[in-house]
Parts: C-alpha cells; sequence; structure tokens
C-alpha cells in the first residue's frame, strides 16, 4: 500500500507542481491542515532523515512558494505585530529549553517534540503571514474547514454505531489500537483533537448559516451544522460537550442577541433535567470507551488532582525557567518518589500533565507561561473585534469567530488534557492566530456595507442587522463590497 501511496505521488508530481504554482498561499495551507486531519503521519509516512508524511512534504512546498514569492517581491512583506514577537520569542525560549532536556527511551525526543509541535505550526502561522489575503482565499478557506467538519462528524456517528466497514482511513477501527475506541477519534485517534477541529468547523458552519441571504446557502451550512454538531456528540469528551456549547452561547450573544433570554431559560432547564435524570456519579464515571469501564473513567478524573500536586512540587523547585521542554517523565521521576504527601503520588507515574497551562509552567515556567498567555490573549482581542463588528465582510466575521471557536475548544479542552502535543491541534491554533492578525492589521480593507445602508438616527457602533434567516436575498444589500 505504501509502494502504490509513493509512486502515486511520484506520477503525480508534474500536475501538482503546475496546480501548486497557480494556486494562492491561504487554500493550500488550508489543504495542508485537510491533508494533515485525514491522511497524515497515521496514514502514511516514510522516514529520509526525520519522518515525512503528505502534509508535511505538502508543507515545504508551500513555504518554498512562500519564500520564492516573496525573494521576488509578488508578495507585500507584513508589518511586524504584537503576536508575531511573542510566538518567535515563546518558540525561542522552548528550543533553548528543550536542548538541555532528557526524554526516557521510549518517549519522544525534546527537541523532536519542538520541531513537530512548535516550528511546523509556526511555519504553518508563517506563510498565511507574509501572504496578501483575499476574501476568495478566506472563502476557499472556510469551505475546506466546514468541508473537513462534515466529514469527522459522520465519521464519528460512524464510529459509534460501529459501522465499521464505511469508515476511511481504515486503521480509525483497528481494534488492536484500542484507545478510545467506540468514540468519535476520528483520523487523529484522539477524541478531544477531534472535537478541537469539529468545534472550528461548527463555529464556522453556524457563522455562515446565520449570515447568508439565500434559502439554498442556509440550508446547506444547517445541515453542515447539524452533521458537525452530532459529531461533537460522538466524541463523548465531556470537555468537547462544553466548547461547543460555549462556541453556540457565543454565537447566540453576537447573532440572536434578542433571544437570548429565551435560549439562556432553554439550556437551564436542558442542565437541570440532564442533572435529575443522570446523578453526578454516573456523568463522572460514564463509560465511553469499549476497553474502558466507568470505574476507570472515574479513576481518570480521580488522578487529575495528584496530577497537580506533582506540577505543584516541581513549579516550587523552578518557577521560572521550569525543568525542560519534552523533559516531564525523566524531571518527574523524583517528585513521584515522594512520601512527604498522603496522595499516591506514584500512581501518576505513566500520565503526563492533563493541563496545557500546567504541563507548560512544569517544563518551561513562567516566562514560556507568560508569552503564551499573552499570545492567546491577544488572538482572543482580533477574534472577538472581527467577529462583533457589522462593518466587516461577511467572511471575515466567520474568520473571527472561528478564531473564537478554536480558543473556545483548544482552552477549554485543555484544561483536562495536554492539547498541545495532540497532532495538529497547534497547527490550527497558530493558521487562524495568523490569518487572524493579518486580517484585523488590514481591516479597512474588508468593508461590509455601504454606509447608506446603516439608519441616519442609529449609532454607528451599536448597529446590528437584522437577522437574515427567513428573509429573501432583494432584502439585504450586498454583503461586502471588496471584489477579489
Amino acid at each position: 500500500m505504501e509502494l502504490l501511496i509513493f509512486l502515486g505521488l511520484v506520477t503525480t508530481l508534474p500536475w501538482l507542481g503546475r496546480l501548486l504554482s497557480q494556486a494562492r498561499i491561504v487554500p493550500l495551507a488550508a489543504v495542508v491542515l485537510a491533508a494533515g486531519v485525514v491522511v497524515g503521519p497515521l496514514f502514511f509516512s516514510f522516514q529520509l532523515g526525520t519522518q515525512l508524511s503528505i502534509d508535511r512534504i505538502l508543507l515545504v512546498v508551500v513555504v518554498a512558494k512562500c519564500c520564492m514569492m516573496l525573494w521576488h517581491n509578488r508578495e507585500a512583506r507584513p508589518n511586524l505585530q504584537h503576536l508575531d514577537c511573542l510566538l518567535g520569542i515563546l518558540a525561542l525560549w522552548l528550543l533553548l529549553s528543550a536542548l538541555p532536556a532528557t526524554a526516557p527511551p521510549k518517549e519522544m525526543s525534546p527537541t523532536s517534540r519542538w520541531l513537530t509541535f512548535i516550528a511546523i505550526p509556526l511555519a504553518m502561522y508563517g506563510v498565511v503571514r507574509a501572504s496578501n489575503i483575499k476574501l476568495s482565499d478566506l472563502r476557499w478557506l472556510i469551505n475546506v474547514i466546514i468541508g473537513l467538519g462534515v466529514y469527522l462528524g459522520i465519521i464519528g456517528v460512524l464510529e459509534v454505531a460501529n459501522l465499521h466497514a464505511l469508515i476511511f482511513p481504515r486503521y480509525i477501527a483497528d481494534p488492536t489500537n484500542w484507545e478510545f475506541l467506540g468514540r468519535a477519534r476520528g483520523p487523529l485517534l484522539n477524541p478531544t483533537g477531534n472535537g478541537v477541529v469539529m468545534t472550528i468547523a461548527f463555529s464556522a458552519a453556524v457563522s455562515r448559516l446565520l449570515q447568508e441571504r439565500t434559502r439554498s446557502d442556509q440550508v446547506r451550512f444547517g445541515i453542515a451544522a447539524c452533521i458537525i454538531g452530532i459529531g461533537i456528540v460522538a466524541t463523548l469528551t465531556r470537555s468537547v460537550w462544553i466548547g461547543g456549547m460555549l462556541v453556540g452561547l457565543y454565537v447566540g450573544w453576537i447573532y440572536l442577541r434578542r433571544y437570548l433570554p429565551t435560549l439562556a431559560l432553554f439550556g437551564m432547564a436542558v442542565v437541570v433535567l440532564a442533572g435529575t435524570v443522570a446523578p453526578q456519579d454516573n456523568l463522572l464515571a460514564m463509560k465511553r470507551d469499549k476497553h474502558l469501564s466507568a470505574a476507570d473513567a472515574l479513576r481518570s478524573i480521580q488522578l487529575r488532582p495528584v496530577l497537580a500536586l506533582v506540577a505543584w512540587n516541581m513549579f516550587q523547585d523552578s518557577p521560572l525557567t521550569g525543568h525542560g521542554y519534552g523533559g516531564y517523565f525523566h524531571s518527574s521521576l523524583p517528585y513521584l518518589s515522594t512520601r512527604s504527601h498522603a496522595a499516591a503520588l506514584d500512581t501518576v507515574r505513566p500520565y503526563m500533565q492533563h493541563n496545557v497551562l500546567l504541563s507548560l509552567l512544569v517544563d518551561a515556567g513562567l516566562i514560556a507561561t507568560g508569552l503564551f498567555v499573552a499570545s492567546i490573549g491577544l488572538m482572543g482581542i482580533a477574534g472577538w473585534q472581527l467577529s462583533r463588528n457589522v462593518h466587516f465582510a461577511s467572511e471575515v466575521r466567520t474568520l473571527g469567530m472561528m478564531m473564537i471557536g478554536c480558543l473556545a475548544g483548544y482552552l477549554f479542552n485543555g484544561m483536562f488534557h495536554d492539547v498541545s502535543v495532540i497532532p495538529m491541534a497547534n497547527n490550527f491554533l497558530l493558521l487562524f492566530a495568523g490569518l487572524t492578525t493579518s486580517v484585523y492589521a488590514a481591516k479597512e480593507q474588508f468593508p461590509a456595507v455601504s454606509p447608506s445602508h446603516i439608519p441616519a438616527n442609529r449609532d454607528l457602533r451599536s448597529w446590528e442587522p437584522r437577522l437574515a434567516l427567513g428573509r429573501r436575498a432583494t432584502d439585504v444589500p450586498p454583503t461586502s463590497l471588496y471584489t477579489s
């Protein structure tokens, strides 16, 4: 199988070369994201000094294309932004922290971890920051992400329904890889990472649904949002559910503010009903995996406070610089053997930190954690500004909504899992961060409506267009005056 795939890649190189020479950077980056999820290293890879896969080969081509365009001045060099500096300093600090760190023989080396989870996502960030962005690029990206979310939603339902014959790629349903089997773990083989991607796609689909003016588009994006929402439920992961609900609440606050009290009362009724029907012990001990009992699920939750205690002890000894990025399993050994606490610290020996901030705090200290939190804050501000401002084109507002969805999925799941080491999670985060930063820096190029359409007696800052659902296309002016 691997030989056939390799021969197919070789035979299509001339056609791919012509296609890549004419394609734009942002659509290519979207294809790299989709390829990393669907046909990533778990689907096909080979060793050529380092592990190469389809998405990584495409990324090398995109980076080379971007460098050539900058060299020949076909792309305007972007102005340096605060987020660029923060991410550059953070990446350099993590590299310096990873160089002296050590890891057990069977674990990924710290430098390999830095290359996989920091350098590659930062390359995604760099190529979109260095490219000129048009509305057509954003439309392509939005459609690719929504399509990817629909695919993941369908695959997730098939996984839960045990319809393994219909699943592609086949390794998703491989029973020998039993971890998370029976949940919507997707091609990433991780329901949390799968949920982060679907949360982004869900935010895009709902945003497009509420902004489209034609019935056909409303139906199309409505069906996509329903499929993706069902896929989120199929992950059987509580943090993914809550991340999806946070996105729904934010979208409701932006677009359905007049109906928010009714939606809040309905949500409270659902929560009360769920709490009455399913007691808390049953929710915590919910059986989800085929090879994981309900008692094991409850035990995994009970281990999180013990992991936090280990992280606190390690932080006290090295608060500023940490113990070395990627070297947690080696540096935590002395703290797991101590008997100064009543907690059974040795029980968490096989586990890494289940919190993205605690993991970064232990490995790289307060300096790296502060840089990361500041970067997340800038991403959130840009996403917030783009998503709520009615003077931007609908594609720009959807991009801001996707940035908020990415942060909701990444951070809330990051409270219970170290999402920074889940494949593709950092790629999605930094690509949307780069896009949001670039678009926000040039936001005046993406107007939404003509000033004459805004009522003269309304404040521009508080003006909101009426909900598009149920209206004809002729009732609303064009959503953009920008011609791409």
